[in-house]
């Protein structure tokens, strides 16, 4: 907790400082990032299959029918109401039922019919396990989600808050369950537009990721890359950098080059490499990036053009005009062939073109282009592929 630059706090909830989670006031969510399982979770009361009548299978094929029609979301409520009279052994089986059909339903967007799920089987975990018990957390966290989706981030950033502090009592702040509390409490934070607090916990987040998973586990890179995007958004690149490095060279060593992830984060280490003027950093996680979508996507796809125009601007910069005039009249065939002669972003490429024939003194190749396409050529750069 030291390292998040504050007085170290008692609890990680408290890191939170003046950012107090309950007094957030709702406004659109954000999608939330992937969180993978790091580990079996050992500490889950797993029940022996037992057939009970007026259970959903949710083994069946039709279950994503009965799902979109609704019809499963009454049968669970149904279970519900005698859950009370049932023995201990069945009630946890259909409390398991409920969460699995409320994720369900979360997992699908179908969040309208999971509050009602999910509000009732954390009445019920409450009045059955207590309201400290560790399933009982999980379906405060459950239920979070699904208002935070919905955008009700205040009444939602209450059931992390009190699943955080929950989590935290039982296992500490190295444990996976609390941190995965603590991501989803970032995307709140960045929701809301708290990115100061975002930083602090993301901080916290990462360091502790590092205590309990090693600096080189692909769910800390994950958490340095996101703590990296937080940064630039902030046009905070230079900070941003050396999270973006040890992104990449993580996910380079986990999961080699040709990797998504692996290529994402070179190109956001390279957007900001290119920023500070040091092309030729930048110049190799470029063409990288090129390589995977034309080997990923083929050489006339969005992602790839938007890559033969970012490779094509570090050579411009570099003085290699040669190889950046080619990738220039690459990028504008492909997007011909891609959008039709008409589409703004092609004339986007006609005017990045001209531009660079003129700035090389091809006046007569520039005139020629510009009056081939000149029912678009007075169009602006439109980016194909903009930063994520």
């Amino acid at each position: 907790a030291a390292a998040l630059g504050e007085e170290e706090p008692s609890s990680t909830a408290a890191a939170l400082g003046e950012e107090d989670l309950s007094t957030m006031l709702p406004c659109p969510a954000t999608p939330r990032r992937t969180w993978e399982t790091f580990c079996d979770h050992n500490y889950s009361y797993v029940p022996e299959a037992e057939p009970t009548a007026g259970k959903p299978d949710l083994s069946k094929s039709d279950c994503a029918e009965e799902m979109a029609e609704g019809s499963i979301v009454q049968r669970v409520l149904a279970l519900s109401q005698s859950i009370p009279s049932m023995s201990k052994k069945s009630q946890v089986e259909a409390l398991d039922i409920i969460q699995q059909v409320a994720s369900q339903l979360l997992e699908h967007g179908q969040l309208e019919e999971a509050v009602p799920l999910g509000t009732k089987l954390l009445e019920l975990r409450e009045a059955c396990l207590g309201p400290q018990h560790i399933d009982t957390l999980r379906s405060a966290m459950l239920v979070g989600s699904i208002l935070e989706g919905l955008g009700k981030l205040a009444e939602a950033a209450e059931f992390y808050q009190t699943a955080l502090e929950g989590f935290e009592q039982h296992f500490g702040s190295e444990n996976i369950m609390t941190l995965e509390c603590v991501s989803n409490v970032i995307c709140l934070l960045e929701a809301r537009g708290k990115l100061h607090a975002a930083e602090l916990m993301s901080t916290y987040l990462l360091q502790n990721l590092d205590a309990v998973l090693g600096a080189e586990h692909p769910n800390s890179a994950r958490c340095a890359k996101n703590l990296g995007c937080l940064l630039e958004n902030q046009g905070r690149w230079r900070e941003a950098e050396p999270f973006y490095s040890r992104a990449a060279k993580s996910f380079n060593d986990c999961w080699g080059p040709t990797h998504r992830e692996t290529v994402d984060s070179f190109y956001l280490l390279a957007c900001v490499l290119e920023a500070k003027g040091d092309f030729e950093a930048a110049l190799p996680h470029f063409r990288l990036v090129l390589a995977y979508g034309e080997a990923s996507f083929g050489k006339v796809h969005p992602e790839t053009l938007g890559s033969l125009y970012n490779l094509a601007a570090v050579l411009e910069a570099m003085g290699q005009v040669d190889e950046a005039e080619e990738l220039f009249r690459r990028e504008l065939a492909g997007c011909v062939q891609l959008l039709g002669r008409g589409h703004a972003t092609v004339g986007a490429s006609v005017h990045n073109l001209v531009r660079f024939l003129e700035n090389q003194g091809k006046w007569q190749e520039a005139w020629d282009i510009e009056k081939q396409f000149q029912e678009v050529a007075a169009v602006t750069r439109v980016p194909l592929c903009p930063r994520v």
